[in-house]
């Protein structure tokens, strides 16, 4: 997600992260474990475990 990478201007994951992602994505809090779970598989790379259809 563009947006994730953006937020990124703050360093880590910590509240100042969130805080800049919910300017972009107002509801990045109820796809948080979802993201999560995706990243994860990524991250490990099983990627046709990660693929979701759009919303």
């Amino acid at each position: 997600m563009i947006a994730h990478e953006l937020a990124h201007k703050v360093a880590g994951h910590g509240p100042g992260y969130w805080r800049v992602l919910r300017r972009a994505v107002p509801e990045c809090e109820s796809l948080r474990s979802e993201l999560d779970e995706m990243g994860r598989r990524v991250w490990l790379g099983d990627v046709s475990s990660a693929a979701t259809p759009p919303r």
